[in-house]
């Protein structure tokens, strides 16, 4: 199943009230992602997701976030892994463009599989 999301972020978006949008996601092992950008974004739009909790899922590490220069931005299986399940079904997307002069929209896209649609992803997964 693929999920894309086309989402423009104001100019002069602030860091301590960024944009937020919930992304409606379903069941599955998320295998591969991508953020587009384009490059009038000029480093100036900056990004990150979360799961409902607030928990960094893309990029991983904590208080990382994605600096948009116009790059396509791509995760793949294993490195992106994250299982979709219950309460973690919808992500969070954070924006925010402090000292961008123009809006910027960015496209995201999100590729989920099921375990069961795919044998060999289930081995892989299983265990953790």
């Amino acid at each position: 199943m693929n999920f894309t999301f086309n989402i423009t972020i104001p100019a002069h978006t602030p860091k301590e009230n960024p944009l937020v949008k919930i992304l409606k996601l379903d069941k599955g092992i998320i295998y591969d992602f991508e953020i587009i950008s384009s490059p009038g974004c000029n480093g100036e739009v900056y990004c990150y997701l979360t799961d409902l909790f607030d928990n960094r899922i893309f990029p991983r590490n904590p208080g990382g976030i994605y600096k948009l220069w116009g790059q396509k931005i791509k995760g793949r299986f294993p490195s992106c892994k994250f299982e979709l399940t219950g309460t973690h079904m919808d992500l969070k997307f954070i924006g925010y463009s402090p000292n961008a002069n123009y809006d910027h929209t960015i496209t995201l896209s999100f590729w989920i599989v099921k375990k069961k649609d795919i044998p060999e992803l289930a081995k892989i997964t299983e265990g953790e």
